[in-house]
């Protein structure tokens, strides 16, 4: 079995930089770092079979650039994971006012042409899967 590559992509160098020191840590080697926003993610078209963008698309500048750049780097029959905070009061996660209820998360998803599911992780959180 060959060992997949992982492309990690964050916008803040410092996150990319703890992740490096926890993937040496246990020896994991098949990562490579990107420094990039997700509003011009900085990989080709087409290039990547699977995307998991968590618990940042309430932080985007705008969510339908955000979902282009997924459609543009997934390749066909690609899928995309995103994980994201469900609109309710809990003591972790950011201010009640920036999270966006995953009902109409859905529903921005199958606007930009995307074939989408729910899935309740738990009460506070939920992904939404994703297939272009």
């Amino acid at each position: 079995m060959t060992k997949s590559n992982v492309l990690a992509v964050d916008i803040e160098p410092y996150m990319l930089e703890l992740l490096e020191k926890r993937a040496n840590k246990f020896q994991i080697k098949n990562i490579e770092y990107i420094e990039s926003d997700l509003d011009k993610i900085q990989l080709d078209s087409k290039s990547v079979d699977k995307v998991i963008v968590s618990f940042v698309i309430h932080e985007v500048t705008s969510i339908e650039n955000t979902l282009n750049e997924i459609r543009r780097i997934l390749k066909p029959g690609g899928k995309a994971l995103i994980i994201e905070w469900e609109a309710i009061e809990t003591e972790n996660g950011p201010p009640f006012h920036e999270r966006i209820p995953s009902k109409e998360l859905l529903k921005i998803v199958k606007q930009h042409g995307f074939e989408a599911k729910v899935l309740t992780l738990n009460e506070a959180n939920y992904g939404i899967v994703l297939q272009v």
